[in-house]
């Protein structure tokens, strides 16, 4: 891969990242995953890459002797109690530290579980295998002292992808913080062979059918109707890759399975296609009336309320999380583009005629530039949706300079040959776009800078998409994809989507406006909340300038009383 052009290099890791790594976490081949993951983050940033990989090289010798330390007292004690092991040490993945590095906002070096140890129990009979392993969890406790919010129990209930294993990162010599994995052979085994394991042990007593078969049955089924759209199969393949399902009810008491985190008009479209277009609502358990975006919980009672008055939003699209919804609403999206984009192409070729100016590649070109649109598809588009109103059009085509989009950064291009102009060692292979070229900043997505992106020519300029939007990912296979950096940004705010859920109480609302408004100075775009049984949800759509500037306000806001989470989120 490393020999290929940077646009195959990016193309081929978007394609992994969004559909070959989360089938190898779904079959459980979660070596196969670590790897891929790894090889995704060197070739889309190998920047980071090797400044991790760096200093993980330069601290080796360093971790082998702090990991020998950590775990010959706990060898002793397993020795000493007659327990039949195998134990190994390791860092972690380059990925998975990246991916904390993010999710936690903090440096490498405070990435507090960089250690990792695992301890495998041989000749272990099944029966016993639950009371071994918490055994040994007594052992490592005893030597050690735990971190109670870093206990995990896959043994009692485990993932969908049949993994088994007791977690627990514990304080280490120095005050360093190690995760320790507890497993049995068998165990390690599923664990390393994924779903093809589980077919060994098919016949012993206690087995049961699994998720994940149950799953691979649907695939099945799926793969041999003739009728289904090559795209289609794949959105919905890769949509229920990381699904478990929850259990719900129709008025009649029949039983509907959906993925976890089914809202009320996912279940609409479970139903009948018709009746999700029509969905206004639902009922839950006869007496309560919530939203289409409520998310359902396993045990409730669903009663969907209709109007034919109504008709798909695509607002919809962002919180429906079944492939069946999905698809459904996409259709209906995809026939009433196709006839704004007949009906917009004929305003558009009658208002040319009108003011007597010629159809040219130059005349799209500048009208594209102007009104946003990557494609002609979507100018024709936006004209037939009334959502462009041409009658400045003699106005854009006659301007020379560039239009009314929107300067918003110098950014940072990268191409495979080697930059004429001086760059420091880290931009290598970098060119300098001036402030003179045009950028159109993707509504799918909205990046922000800090954010990875990518950026895709478009007529007189650059449409910027965050890295792994799925639309970027689809036009990688299409178009070239430039590696883009942010830098020199000029003071520009960027309309930016959170939510946030915990206990509701009084007065949290204004602490939070009185966060966001009067301690960050943010602008508030617009603010949605609901209520149910004590709990909170709310959508903030805010103006921010940066992504350090989001996790500021990420990090403030999570440290309110009651508040339990707070993530970034996708309107378009």
């Amino acid at each position: 891969l490393g020999s290929m052009p940077i646009d195959k290099q990016l193309r081929i890791a978007a394609e992994t990242r969004s559909f070959f790594v989360p089938l190898a976490h779904r079959l459980g081949f979660y070596n196969i995953k670590t790897e891929l993951e790894d090889l995704c983050l060197k070739h889309e940033h190998p920047i980071i890459y090797n400044d991790i990989y760096n200093k993980l090289k330069g601290s080796e010798k360093k971790r082998v002797h702090y990991l020998n330390r950590f775990c010959i007292p706990l060898m002793m004690a397993l020795e000493q109690n007659n327990v039949k092991y195998q134990i190994t040490s390791r860092s972690k993945s380059i990925s998975s530290i990246w991916n904390k590095i993010q999710k936690k906002n903090v440096s490498f070096e405070n990435v507090y579980d960089v250690f990792a140890v695992r301890i495998i129990l041989t000749d272990v009979p099944r029966d016993e295998e639950k009371a071994m392993c918490w055994r040994v969890y007594s052992f490592i406790t005893d030597t050690y002292t735990p971190n109670p919010k870093r206990l995990r129990d896959w043994i009692s209930t485990p993932k969908d992808n049949g993994y088994e294993g007791l977690h627990t990162t514990v304080m280490g010599p120095d005050g360093n913080w190690v995760e320790v994995q507890i497993r049995t052979e068998r165990m390690d085994e599923i664990a390393e062979h994924g779903y093809a394991a589980h077919w060994k042990y098919k016949d012993v007593d206690g087995f049961d059918k699994t998720e994940l078969e149950q799953w691979l049955q649907r695939l099945r089924s799926t793969l041999a109707n003739p009728n289904n759209d090559a795209l289609a199969f794949l959105d919905d393949f890769k949509l229920n890759l990381y699904a478990t399902e929850i259990f719900l009810f129709t008025p009649k008491g029949d039983l509907i399975r959906l993925p976890n985190g089914a809202t009320a008009l996912d279940f609409a479209y479970e139903i009948h296609t018709q009746v999700g277009h029509y969905a206004i609502g639902a009922k839950i358990n006869r007496h309560k009336t919530v939203p289409l975006d409520y998310e359902l919980r396993s045990g409730d009672q669903i009663e969907i309320l209709t109007s034919e008055k109504q008709k798909p939003q695509k607002e919809w699209l962002a919180f429906v999380s079944t492939a069946k919804a999905k698809t459904n609403l996409q259709q209906v999206f995809k026939n009433a583009r196709k006839k704004a984009i007949l009906k917009g192409q004929k305003i558009l070729t009658d208002t040319l005629q009108n003011n007597n100016i010629k159809e040219s590649d130059s005349v799209f070109d500048k009208l594209m530039l102007h009104y946003g649109a990557v494609t002609i598809d979507d100018l024709h588009e936006k004209i037939g949706e009334k959502a462009i109103d041409l009658v400045d059009i003699v106005d854009v085509i006659a301007k020379k300079r560039k239009n009314k989009t929107v300067q918003f950064w110098k950014l940072q291009l990268r191409k495979n040959k080697q930059n004429e102009e001086d760059v420091d060692e880290e931009q290598d292979n970098v060119r300098v776009i001036s402030h003179a070229t045009n950028y159109i900043i993707a509504e799918c997505c909205r990046p922000i800078p800090g954010d990875s992106v990518v950026g895709f020519e478009i007529p007189n300029g650059f449409i910027i998409h965050a890295s792994t939007c799925p639309n970027a990912i689809e036009l990688q296979t299409q178009h070239t994809a430039h590696r883009i950096k942010w830098i020199n940004k000029k003071e520009q705010a960027f309309l930016v989507s959170i939510r946030v859920e915990g206990k509701d109480r009084i007065g949290l609302l204004n602490e939070i406006s009185r966060v966001t408004s009067y301690q960050l100075n943010i602008n508030i775009r617009t603010v949605h909340i609901e209520t149910y049984d004590k709990q909170f949800e709310g959508t903030l759509d805010l103006y921010i300038n940066d992504l350090q500037h989001l996790n500021n306000l990420m990090v403030r806001l999570q440290k309110i009383k009651g508040v339990t989470k707070v993530m970034r989120i996708d309107k378009s």
